[in-house]
């Protein structure tokens, strides 16, 4: 089994302690989706690398921390936003106990 974080625009395999997306293969990797090419064609590349969408950083020892998902990305003045990194902002004060930032699909919100 192989993994890598690499940078979701270009491709290219980040540095240890970089977010990026986690990708895998290995024998235990699925092939594809059932019947359905063009799906499968999204998800595998042509090396049998499957782009999870899982933005992740590896650690200097091999470990991935999951930080959220690449499609729940806002782009603003062309610096990603993370809903996970809003959260962890949100928890720093003392009043909130629990909070979940998510994105209504469609919807433009201006920042």
């Amino acid at each position: 089994m192989e993994v890598k974080i690499i940078h979701p625009d270009t491709g290219i395999e980040n540095h240890r302690g970089v977010q990026g997306e986690l990708c895998s293969r290995g024998y235990n990797i699925m092939k594809g989706y059932y019947k359905m090419p063009s799906t499968t064609a999204k998800v595998i590349d042509h090396d049998g690398w499957l782009h999870t969408g899982d933005l992740a950083v590896m650690d200097d020892n091999g470990y991935c921390k999951i930080m959220g998902r690449l499609k729940d990305t806002i782009i603003c003045g062309g610096e990603n936003i993370y809903p996970r990194e809003i959260e962890e902002f949100l928890y720093t004060h003392p009043k909130i106990k629990d909070v979940q930032v998510s994105l209504l699909p469609g919807k433009d919100f201006p920042l």
